[in-house]
């Protein structure tokens, strides 16, 4: 993707009506766009450009029509937003009062995009009961252990093997799990929580906790569902692996918060399989699940981590992780959950946007990057993953 498609794309999320679609929808439109540059005094009629949806980019216009009707339209201001021209033909005309940019999507285009996007949807009354009972905190809504904040407390760096040892023990609903799991590994087993982490060592021992904490929320009592929450914790146990490989090239974020971040991104996903588990008379069938797992797990997670009681930039994760294209003055975690997804499934955002292109990625700076750095540092990450998989099973 070039850079003239990627200002586009951005742009696109500020014109009215083009904002309301999905980033595939916009990113198709930005690929077919078309800019035109105005002289002064230059007339644009309503009537040819009906074909289009056209916007002023810079500049200054004034339409103009029967009755002695006018309108100044200066680039930049919240009316250059929005379409120049009405969609219902006119005798309307834009003269550019100075040099004038124009940016022309096809109306036709628009019009396809937005009607099967409206047909890509759950039904309005189950999407809002279903968001509904994701924000309630009911007991179908999963609820985070009350050992994740203590441990959430031994992820800062002054951390030391001692202290991780006496926090884990002090938790008596994960001290026993920890050193069965830890204790799946070779060699001889040990036999006190303290040992077990001796030898896994720091990185390992906290990114073992944090998923022993976490594993029991993806889970469902309908045997469907619940190899969909298995889905669900594999996917976001790779991308947080590889959000935590990622941290260790940019120092300033701690890889174990990397590593939450990615194991709680898709945490709306889960509150709506657990909705569904719970409310078996919502009927919902395999193809509504994923259109609403689609559309509402970026709107149920932020609120139920909140609710929580965890800091807010991991809402923000679970809100953003899939805009490709967010903007932030600084790196953060979501950039690094962004960049672990387009590195886990690198057919995101798109077959025309490359890894480089993202803010995210520019942001990282990441000095020598090439395809086999980037399949090198995946390949870590898989068998980070492998390895904690192998002492969760």
């Amino acid at each position: 993707m070039d850079g003239h498609h990627v200002v586009i794309f951005r742009l696109t999320q500020l014109l009215y009506p083009l904002s309301e679609l999905a980033e595939a929808g916009r990113h198709a439109l930005a690929r077919r766009a078309r800019v035109l540059r105005l002289p002064p005094r230059a007339r644009l009629l309503a009537m040819a450009e009906q074909p289009w949806l056209t916007y002023l980019l810079k500049g200054e216009v004034a339409i103009t029509g029967p009755a002695g009707f006018s309108e100044h339209i200066p680039g930049g201001s919240p009316r250059a937003r929005r379409p120049l021209f009405p969609q219902e033909p006119t005798d309307l005309e834009a003269v550019a009062q100075t040099g004038a940019i124009v940016l022309r999507f096809e109306r036709a285009q628009v019009g396809s995009l937005m009607s099967a996007q409206r047909q890509d949807a759950p039904p309005v009354e189950l999407a809002a009961r279903v968001l509904q009972l994701c924000r309630s905190g009911e007991p179908a809504v999963p609820r985070l252990p009350a050992t994740l904040h203590r441990l959430v407390e031994l992820l800062g760096p002054g951390v030391r093997l001692k202290d991780l040892a006496q926090g884990i023990t002090r938790l008596p609903g994960l001290a026993q799990v920890f050193l069965q799991a830890a204790n799946r590994g070779h060699g001889p087993p040990a036999r006190t929580t303290p040992e077990a982490v001796l030898r896994l060592g720091l990185p390992t021992a906290r990114s073992l906790a944090l998923c022993l904490a976490l594993r029991p929320l993806f889970d469902a009592r309908d045997p469907g569902l619940r190899r969909r929450m298995g889905e669900v914790f594999a996917h976001s146990l790779s991308v947080g692996c590889l959000a935590y490989t990622l941290a260790r090239q940019y120092p300033p974020l701690l890889p174990e918060r990397a590593l939450l971040a990615g194991l709680l991104h898709e945490l709306g996903a889960v509150a709506v399989l657990g909705v569904t588990d719970a409310h078996p008379e919502l009927c919902v069938g395999s193809t509504e699940l994923d259109l609403l797992l689609r559309r509402l797990r970026a709107l149920a997670g932020p609120a139920l981590i909140q609710r929580l009681g965890l800091a807010r930039d991991f809402a923000c994760v679970a809100e953003h992780a899939e805009r490709w294209f967010r903007a932030s003055p600084q790196m953060d975690l979501v950039d690094l959950v962004t960049l672990a997804h387009m590195l886990e499934q690198p057919q995101l955002p798109g077959p025309h946007a490359r890894l480089e292109d993202t803010p995210a990625f520019q942001k990282l700076g990441w000095s020598g990057y090439s395809p086999q750095r980037a399949a090198r540092l995946v390949g870590s990450a898989r068998n980070m993953a492998a390895g904690l998989c192998r002492r969760l099973d």
